[in-house]
């Protein structure tokens, strides 16, 4: 047996291995002696997403295994060229694009119709054989097998090789879930890029790049590359809609047309007539549509007080409503339109257990705020900085002492005098404030969103006063959602608003109502993609058991269709369902009965670690639990997958990292894929779900 080093990375290195027999494999080997539960359980999942499936398309892995001490992958060899380099200079063959893409959009079926989500489709990770024309999708390192509602780019620069691929949901700054449309749109940036040399996006640095894909459309394919039939631009541009709803809604369907689209241009050259695309565009997963229904008029609302703001005003918006009407979803639909403007846009939740941690929810939103401004350059941090240190003088260690990250931008603070009582209180308003001045400004207005505010604590009440009366303050917009039936004129909060209005500050309101029975209608026309005339016997029966409880509904869609009461008829190729069955299946009359029976479906190791976690808190990370469960990484994931499937737990974005003046470039296995602090601990956070 014998190993060639092919390839060598911080993280881990690759060899290419012979057996006695002459047989050859590709051989992973983790660099780390002593990785963290994250380093192993990210490197093993290669191997746990694909192990046993032995797809055509798809590059298959032998065996995980230990050896020197290393953990270590043995994977099988390909021989093949990266596409990205297969295709090279190569623009103008157009067959040649046209073959690979078909055998391409094989893999990605192959996976999909499997319950893989690959999130890392780019030129490097497909192995092609021009000759033979094969491909094989390889790289698994961030696969999932579940719908994800997670911010994936934490810190785009970290993976700056990737971020021209990555879909705007994928980028964590639109409130939409990760889903297998992901690698679709990834996929279209892929041809794209074959098609004419270069990627749609670029910028002169990677947060441009995020905003390029929520914002920018992209120049058509057919622009760049005159030489290709308009069919095929048109198939591109449709694969990058910013919206999944509007892609290709499985990989099959895009096969088809590209399959058409090969066999026209091979009969007749770039000048044959355009067909309709997505006539065979079916999929067969139940899924809601990824956008709001019956909140025009809220939404609208929302911006306007946002669009004051960003005109120098300072704004108070209360968005009330009963558990389960969507108040958290409709707030952050507004995520992806401020953000794209570069708005800033961070938020915090109250937890019912936290109430003795004051400004839980404040220093939440602001530990996410500092994470977000960790993602710019460093030229935008140098200004900051200044314009940070400024503002607070010697009085910094005020808020470093409560937000410690804060310290990866402005550095160390000197010490301030202890002082007690009302006096602390007093200083640490007037710091704060004094902070939040300097980043909302003309050129970044600055929105909080702070959740739940019926379980405030006093102290965040006082300091929500406190911003709220801040003459000098500007560009300013605060979102306080609360549960309209869990407080009375008497509330703490209730009674924080009055004084607030009484100085001179009237509030913005916002009612979320329940969805009504038209809303229902669009809503499962949508997701069924039917008439509203053939779904309107299902959307009564929705709203006579949910009452157009927006939380209810979704999660009784959800119910039929695992249960399959909601099913589609590839024969017909339509969604079918009995009307009678549902009106004979029960829901739960709350929430949290509703949560609690989700909860009880899960097998008993599952419950065990799932009441661990809840001990930690509603963040906690998988190297903590490990060790308060006793178990290893690898044990500790697989029991939380079931509640990860149930979005009873979700994965969030990394804590914050050193300013980069103190990183380091890294790579793993795939070349250079951004930047990751020296010493900075791994974890892999989570929270519980919310409503």
């Amino acid at each position: 047996m014998s190993d060639r080093l092919i390839y060598e990375s911080r993280k881990s290195k690759v060899f290419y291995r012979t057996d006695d027999s002459g047989a050859a494999f590709a051989v992973k080997v983790l660099n780390f002696e002593f990785p963290t539960p994250d380093d192993i359980s990210q490197f093993h999942n290669e191997f746990d997403i694909i192990e046993g499936l032995h797809l055509a398309g798809v590059r298959n892995a032998i065996k995980k295994t230990r050896e020197n001490g290393r953990h270590v992958l043995i994977m099988e060899w390909i021989k093949g060229q990266p596409l990205k380099e297969a295709f090279r200079d190569k623009t103008g063959d157009i067959v040649d694009a046209l073959h690979i893409a078909i055998a391409a959009t094989s893999a990605l079926a192959e996976i999909h119709e499997n319950q893989i989500i690959h999130r890392d489709v780019t030129p490097n990770n497909f192995l092609v054989d021009l000759q033979e024309r094969r491909v094989w999708l390889i790289d698994f390192g961030i696969s999932t097998n579940l719908n994800l509602k997670q911010a994936f780019i934490g810190n785009p620069d970290r993976i700056e090789d990737t971020v021209s691929y990555v879909s705007p949901e994928q980028t964590g700054r639109m409130n939409r879930t990760v889903d297998y449309r992901t690698d679709l749109y990834s996929f279209g940036v892929t041809l794209y890029e074959m098609l004419s040399g270069e990627v749609p996006f670029t910028g002169s640095d990677a947060m441009e790049v995020v905003h390029a894909h929520l914002a920018q459309k992209p120049v058509p394919l057919i622009q760049k590359n005159p030489d290709l039939p308009q069919v095929l631009s048109d198939i591109v541009d449709r694969l990058l809609a910013k919206n999944a709803d509007d892609r290709y809604q499985s990989a099959r369907g895009l096969k088809h047309d590209l399959e058409k689209c090969l066999a026209a241009y091979e009969k007749s050259g770039a000048d044959f007539p355009a067909f309709p695309l997505g006539e065979a565009d079916h999929s067969s997963i139940f899924r809601l549509p990824q956008k709001l229904y019956g909140r025009e008029a809220e939404v609208a609302e929302i911006i306007h007080a946002y669009d004051a703001a960003a005109e120098g005003a300072r704004k108070l918006l209360l968005v009330g409503g009963y558990s389960g009407t969507g108040k958290t979803a409709l707030v952050h639909e507004v995520h992806k339109p401020i953000t794209a403007n570069r708005g800033r846009f961070c938020s915090g939740k109250f937890d019912q257990l936290q109430r003795a941690t004051p400004h839980f929810a404040f220093l939440e939103a602001f530990r996410d705020l500092i994470e977000t401004l960790l993602t710019e350059n460093e030229d935008v941090l140098a200004d900051l900085r200044e314009s940070l240190e400024e503002a607070l003088g010697e009085e910094g260690q005020v808020l470093t002492n409560v937000l410690p990250s804060l310290e990866h931008i402005i550095g160390a603070q000197p010490d301030v005098p202890e002082v007690g009582g009302a006096e602390a209180q007093n200083r640490f308003h007037y710091v704060f404030r004094k902070f939040v001045r300097t980043l909302a400004t003309v050129d970044n207005p600055l929105v909080i969103f702070i959740d739940d505010l019926q379980w405030a604590d006093s102290a965040s009440l006082d300091l929500l006063q406190a911003l709220m009366s801040d003459p000098e303050s500007g560009h300013l917009l605060i979102i306080c959602a609360y549960r309209e039936n869990e407080v009375d004129p008497t509330h703490p909060f209730i009674r924080t608003v009055d004084e607030i209005t009484e100085a001179g500050l009237i509030p913005d309101r916002v009612h979320v109502r329940n969805l009504g029975e038209d809303d229902l209608i669009a809503l499962l026309s949508d997701a069924l993609s039917s008439t509203p005339e053939a779904v309107a016997p299902l959307a009564r029966l929705v709203q006579d058991k949910t009452k157009g409880n927006a939380f209810f509904a979704t999660e009784f869609l959800k119910s039929l269709a695992s249960e399959n009461l909601l099913t589609f008829d590839f024969e017909a190729a339509r969604w079918v369902w009995n009307d009678e069955q549902i009106a004979q299946k029960n829901i739960a009359d709350n929430v949290v009965e509703l949560m609690a029976e989700k909860v009880r479906r899960l097998d008993p190791q599952t419950q065990e670690i799932l009441q661990l976690a809840a001990c930690v808190g509603n963040r906690f990370d998988l190297e903590t639990l490990c060790w308060i469960a006793d178990l290893d990484p690898e044990t500790a994931a697989a029991r939380l997958k079931p509640a990860l499937a149930e979005g009873l737990v979700l994965p969030v974005a990394e804590p914050p990292v050193p300013a980069p003046s103190s990183w380091a470039r890294t790579s793993d296995d795939r070349g250079a894929r951004g930047i990751r602090p020296h010493a900075q601990r791994s974890h892999h956070p989570h929270r519980r779900a919310g409503d």
